[in-house]
């Protein structure tokens, strides 16, 4: 039974590429179900499920439609990112404290 203070302390330990803010972000948002999971899980679970830092879901579906499709620049302005972001929640995508995350 992994606490966050023993998760944190397992990231500083094994220098982990992964930020401590972005691991309480995950942790955080879930703990009852971590609570059952070893701490070197949760980060190697955590990194997988980490999609960058943004301002709000509308922003990381904005740069995910900008990655998958050349839009152009006349046209970005008809998108309805908001609707792309909560399509995307529907998937199991998830923000927290700024930080996006899919474990799925």
């Amino acid at each position: 039974m992994a606490t966050l203070a023993e998760v944190l302390e397992v990231l500083e330990q094994k220098n982990y590429p992964i930020g401590e803010d972005v691991v309480t972000a995950f942790y955080e948002y879930d703990a009852f179900y971590w609570a059952t999971e070893d701490a070197d899980d949760i980060i190697r679970q955590c990194e997988d499920a980490y999609r960058g830092e943004y301002y709000d879901g509308a922003e990381y579906a904005e740069e995910i439609i900008g990655d998958l499709y050349d839009v152009p620049e006349n046209l970005r302005f008809y998108i309805d990112y908001e609707r792309f972001w909560d399509a995307l929640t529907c998937d199991g995508y998830y923000i927290t404290d700024g930080i996006v995350f899919c474990p799925c």
